[in-house]
């Protein structure tokens, strides 16, 4: 092959090469910056779904989404904090949140909380405090529960210890701790 031919190959691919990225840049669709806002929800149906969001690789940030059951579409989000369950209140007015938050993200002093989130708005209502002994595991129904007529929350410990933490709503405080021994 002559130096000529070889020099006309390369300048096509170089040509060829060029005439495609700067078509690919000439073709690239400008996307719009998202905008966060913070909306009303709209009211509740039926078909609203609550997924929580445990992920291993974000486990301390958890996240409790509201999606829209007809749509399928995120409506919007509380935080569960490390290890966070949650449930409704029987009326299904409020969010809450067995959770645990601790000083230094991954590490230091570990505090538990029952946090009540209105479920019309996502505004944080009450943050009450209680033994930091929830049971760090995966979410399932029985975590955290309301009586029937919603004056007490109970929250499931395992410290490995089993135990039942008490939540008076209407006086907003932790008021006891029934253990048992036998469970687990």
């Amino acid at each position: 092959m002559t130096i000529t031919k070889q020099w006309n190959k390369t300048a096509v691919l170089v040509a060829t090469a060029l005439a495609t990225a700067l078509g690919a840049v000439a073709a690239r669709a400008e996307l719009p910056l998202d905008t966060v806002t913070v909306a009303p929800l709209a009211p509740a149906t039926p078909h609203r779904l609550y997924l929580s969001d445990m992920v291993i690789s974000h486990f301390v940030d958890g996240k409790l989404m509201i999606i829209d059951g007809e749509s399928l579409k995120v409506q919007g989000h509380v935080a569960l904090g490390m290890t966070g369950h949650a449930t409704l209140s029987p009326d299904r007015s409020e969010i809450l949140v067995s959770t645990a938050y601790v000083t230094k993200l991954n590490r230091g002093e570990r505090i538990g909380e029952l946090d009540v989130y209105d479920a019309a708005t996502l505004k944080l209502k009450a943050e009450i405090s209680v033994p930091n002994k929830h049971a760090q595991s995966m979410p399932y129904r029985g975590s955290v529960r309301s009586s029937s007529d919603g004056r007490f929350v109970m929250l499931q410990n395992a410290t490995p210890a089993q135990s039942i933490t008490v939540v008076d709503r209407k006086a907003e405080k932790f008021v006891a701790e029934i253990q048992t021994p036998a469970a687990g």
